[in-house]
């Protein structure tokens, strides 16, 4: 067999998926399409565009399974007269725009992966009511130091970025990339970002886990918060849904101390995200000292449900009652429609 048969054959494996993938997003945007069709309000008091202007459409990676997150999405926000259309290119968005009554633009897009802030998406942007996830809020947020000056300087609780103390060292932009703790900022790589190392570790049940609070969140408002974790003796501080114990007792926990003891210091710190960068569909990750000290942000990103703590936690979802929104249905993406729905209004957006 010759030496490069298996590059060739993940080659084309990848390219089967690919095709697979537009496959799929093409169906689903077909079948989203005509869901909306159907449940159109007689006389629409507003219209919602939702737009996949990326070369992946509504598939945005890790941001929304958009054929389970926007059925009962678009069913909810016709029950309370308003349209829900879908474009995902410039031509559609701008046939999308309605004339006759309010707009608001939902982007749908990996900031990290794509910019869609291109002169013809800034130029609709700026003429309808509102919009969440703004085209020009991705490139803030996908730095990791652009983003927490930013939003440091409006008020923002964050990690600082000169510490005199340990150090904790990520990838600006990259999810999931390798990190470091060092002794000092003198140690660390200045094109990355540095920041303050936070100790977060609880222990429970004679053991140790590194913490991080997850607040899913619409513009302003929490749709559910969440603690995600990761054993001690793994070596990292980095915590993600793939490294939390499925462990309901160990969640319902850590649920108590870090989120319900907390949640008005939560709600305070959403708003503040909210009002600097704007209406959106948000994912911040938050940190809590072990100390004792304020809630800081980690980071935010754009995101409209967690799928993969969802599956993570799947088998012990019966056991912990603080999760019931992810389970139970369709219950997540009806109750961000209704966060939604107010943020519009209190913006008066309609």
């Amino acid at each position: 067999m010759p030496a490069n048969t298996g590059h060739v054959v993940r080659r084309v494996r990848s390219r089967i998926g690919s095709v697979a993938s537009g496959i799929r997003s093409r169906l689903d945007l077909r079948a989203l399409r005509r869901g909306a069709a159907r449940l159109r309000p007689s006389a629409p008091r507003a219209v919602v565009v939702v737009t996949g202007l990326s070369p992946r459409g509504l598939r945005g990676r890790g941001k929304v399974v958009a054929a389970e997150f926007f059925p009962p999405f678009c069913e909810t926000l016709a029950g309370a007269g308003v349209e829900t259309r879908f474009a995902t290119d410039i031509g559609e968005l701008r046939a999308a725009v309605a004339a006759d009554v309010p707009t608001v633009i939902v982007n749908v897009y990996s900031e990290v992966a794509y910019r869609i802030d291109t002169p013809e998406v800034i130029e609709i942007e700026g003429q309808v009511a509102g919009v969440f996830n703004r085209s020009q809020t991705g490139p803030i947020v996908a730095d990791k130091v652009a983003s927490n000056r930013f939003l440091a300087e409006r008020g923002v609780a964050m990690p600082g970025m000169a510490p005199g103390g340990r150090v904790f060292s990520n990838s600006r932009q990259a999810t999931k990339a390798p990190v470091v703790v060092l002794d000092s900022l003198a140690e660390a790589d200045a094109s990355r970002y540095n920041t303050a190392f936070v100790d977060t570790r609880i222990s429970h049940d004679g053991r140790s886990y590194y913490t991080c609070v997850r607040l899913l969140c619409v513009g302003s408002s929490i749709v559910h918060a969440y603690v995600r974790a990761r054993h001690v003796e793994e070596g990292s501080p980095s915590v993600h849904a793939d490294d939390t114990p499925v462990d309901a007792e160990l969640m319902n926990f850590l649920q108590r101390r870090l989120v319900d003891d907390r949640l008005d210091e939560m709600a305070e710190l959403a708003a503040k995200v909210a009002a600097a960068l704007g209406p959106g569909f948000y994912a911040h990750d938050v940190l809590v000292d072990v100390e004792g000290g304020a809630s800081l942000l980690c980071e935010t990103g754009f995101k409209f449900h967690d799928a993969a703590y969802r599956r993570r936690l799947s088998p012990v979802a019966a056991e912990i009652p603080a999760h019931r929104i992810m389970y139970a249905g369709s219950a997540l993406p009806e109750a961000s429609a209704g966060r939604f729905l107010a943020e519009c209004e209190r913006l008066e957006f309609f």
